[in-house]
């Protein structure tokens, strides 16, 4: 049966989008995402590890969109079909740094520092090199697409190895010529491409290229000179072969009309008493790790109830409970609610992995028995919670860690 009430035409496949930062991924996404629906194509900004995305998503979601990684000789999983997109090393390079100097509203970048540390980056002239800033301004490219088939920690990422790496995506365009990636990526996935996609996550301001100093520019290109070398040849590899094929079976054949598969909402139920007026979240939607905030709830009774609970929950972006409590647990019940508006706050300190949560709302009579619901919402809110940008580990977990070396031994 065909929940969404149509035929049931939705797509089925498995691609993997390798969404590199500053190269339009975003936009790229939201694409599929409006064409394929939100039941088939991941939301969010996603980071993690190519295989561990892959166990997470992969049964839930028929498109994995990310920004991802692999450790050294991971591979590709031969049981997807990737998607990437390039951009001019230093173009992206200098989008990357006025995104996070000009939009660090937007980013974790005020919780890092990251923001600091670019400001003296551009105000030096590129001199002022911080080395936790290399990984975001230093080749990006060769570091990500070497290690896919690299098993030596040796090896710093290297064109050569990087290129063959991305001769293995069944589709890997250029941000440059971005009406060629949409069809090359519409083919894969039976899609028509569009003429064009919104652009987002623009940077508020920055200039172009050809107008940054040639101080900068020779620093940025020194910065970047194995991605520099790898784009070269990608782009001539590109214009040697021609538009990739797509193996989907779908060569000479009209597209499919896929229907959009939209996701099952969360669960949101209200008795006749109840009305809810209002949920917010203190500090925005994205918040690093461990820190303090307020969900708030307004809603209004229409009639008094005596032993009110009052509750929270948390979920994580594949639907898992990832904490919840309520007013019982807390030992703050409202035992005598009357009739009229009340407001309700939930303080947590959000010792959460990295990712998107949504948060939902319960109210409910527990007394006299049996508990009688008056309202339950499950996606009230959505945050994004950020990892702090120096670990003390590895892993989804953070903890708090101490080690010792001492010599106990000529022998």
């Amino acid at each position: 049966m065909n929940v969404n009430g149509g035929t049931g035409r939705f797509f089925p496949g498995r691609i993997f989008f390798d969404h590199l930062p500053k190269t339009g991924g975003t936009a790229v996404a939201e694409w599929l995402r409006q064409s394929l629906g939100s039941g088939c194509v991941t939301r969010g900004h996603m980071w993690g590890r190519n295989r561990d995305l892959i166990r997470q998503f992969g049964g839930r979601f028929s498109v994995i969109s990310a920004h991802t990684h692999f450790r050294r000789g991971d591979g590709l999983d031969p049981r997807y079909r990737y998607v990437t997109l390039l951009r001019d090393p230093i173009d992206r390079t200098l989008s990357w740094l006025y995104f996070v100097a000009e939009n660090s509203g937007h980013t974790a970048a005020d919780h890092d520092q990251t923001a600091v540390r670019v400001r003296r980056f551009l105000d030096s002239e590129g001199q002022d090199v911080d080395e936790n800033l290399l990984s975001e301004v230093s080749n990006v490219y060769c570091r990500h697409f070497a290690a896919i088939f690299d098993g030596s920690p040796e090896s710093p990422g290297d064109p050569a190895s990087s290129l063959a790496a991305i001769q293995a995506y069944s589709v890997a365009g250029i941000y440059e010529d971005m009406p060629a990636f949409l069809a090359e990526f519409g083919a894969l996935v039976g899609l028509p491409a569009p003429e064009s996609i919104p652009r987002v996550h623009v940077t508020a301001r920055r200039p172009a290229v050809k107008d940054i100093s040639p101080t900068m520019r020779e620093r940025i290109a020194a910065l970047n000179e194995l991605d520099l070398n790898l784009y070269t040849n990608f782009a001539g590899w590109k214009r040697h072969i021609g538009p990739q094929q797509s193996d989907n079976g779908q060569s000479g054949l009209p597209a499919p009309q896929w229907e959009p598969y939209e996701a099952p909402k969360g669960r949101a139920s209200t008795a006749a008493e109840f009305a809810l007026k209002n949920a917010s979240l203190s500090g925005g939607k994205t918040h690093p790790q461990g820190a303090l905030v307020c969900f708030e709830f307004e809603f209004s009774l229409a009639s008094a109830f005596e032993n009110l609970e009052v509750g929270i929950h948390l979920h994580d972006d594949i639907g898992r409970v990832a904490f919840g409590t309520n007013t019982t647990l807390l030992r703050c019940a409202a035992n005598d609610a009357r009739q009229g508006a009340h407001r309700a706050r939930f303080y947590l300190a959000l010792n959460l992995p990295e990712g998107e949560y949504t948060a939902g709302f319960a109210v409910a009579v527990v007394a006299p028995a049996p508990p009688r619901e008056l309202a339950w919402f499950d996606e009230l809110l959505s945050f994004h919670v950020t990892s702090p940008a120096v670990r003390q580990g590895v892993g989804y977990a953070e903890m708090p860690a101490e080690a010792s070396c001492v010599w106990i031994s000529g022998r």
